[in-house]
């Protein structure tokens, strides 16, 4: 782990998916630094040991990372991998859709083996890999510290959303981005009050060509690589960041907008 200014530098926090969709590398791009959060408890059918691609002839299939069973308290650093099966085969075989149709699958089949090629003992770890061999491939700077390498003792936790804000606090980080989709979680008092800068980041278009009749949104990173160059991922990833403030009138002004469209019918 190296040397961290928290004071000058964007941050992300997040769980370490596997293989998760753009939004997630258009948020480690837009930030400085990454948290991942490691240390909280893993919640089954997550997107942790999973995630979708496009099903050959047609659909969408899962992809999973087969792991042991553990209590329901056990927390995401603690998540084994069940290794004594041939789930790595079985995945890539999964990847027959864009095998036949996708310009980009002997470099991106590549890229999943190198991921997947690691004895794991444990999930978090896996999908760590994930992130720094993409990020790599696509020329992002992923600068990460695990959340439970910190020894930080939080337990005034208000909510969900009060995760980062508590970090933030103890770690004396002065401005966080967080997914846009999220932004009913947070207090934007909360964050006024402690002097924080809270963001949001928005994808400006998320769609591209598929071949198929109609769009799968929110697949796995993986998907988008199978169909785009990487100047073309980097422009999917093109994104807006508003201040937390700004962002909730927005949205306040849209559901009005709404609404009264509702009521004129």
């Amino acid at each position: 782990m190296k040397d961290i200014n928290y004071l000058n530098f964007s941050y992300g926090i997040n769980q370490p998916y596997f293989l998760p969709y753009i939004g997630y590398f258009s948020l480690i791009k837009e930030t400085d630094r990454w948290i991942v959060f490691d240390d909280i408890q893993y919640v089954k059918q997550s997107w942790g040991n999973r995630n979708k691609i496009l099903k050959h002839p047609s659909g969408v299939s899962w992809i999973n990372i087969p792991i042991k069973k553990h209590s329901r308290a056990s927390l995401y650093s603690e998540i084994e991998i069940q290794n004594n099966s041939d789930w790595k085969q079985k995945l890539i075989r999964q990847f027959e859709y864009y095998k036949i149709n996708a310009p980009y699958y002997k470099t991106v089949v590549k890229l999943f083996e190198d991921i997947i090629a690691p004895d794991f003992e444990y999930l978090v770890d896996l999908n760590i890999n994930g992130l720094e061999i993409i990020c790599d491939y696509l020329n992002i700077p992923f600068s990460f510290t695990k959340y439970s390498d910190l020894n930080l003792k939080i337990t005034n936790v208000k909510s969900s959303g009060d995760w980062a804000l508590q970090i933030c606090k103890n770690l004396d980080i002065k401005t966080y981005i967080n997914p846009y989709k999220g932004y009913f979680m947070f207090e934007t008092k909360d964050w006024d009050n402690e002097n924080i800068k809270l963001q949001f980041l928005k994808n400006k278009n998320l769609m591209y060509a598929q071949k198929r009749v109609s769009f799968e949104e929110r697949l796995s990173i993986i998907d988008v690589l199978m169909w785009n160059s990487i100047e073309e991922v980097h422009k999917l990833m093109e994104s807006d960041i508003y201040e937390a403030n700004e962002f909730i009138r927005l949205m306040k002004e849209e559901d009005s907008h709404l609404n009264l469209k509702y009521n004129d019918k």
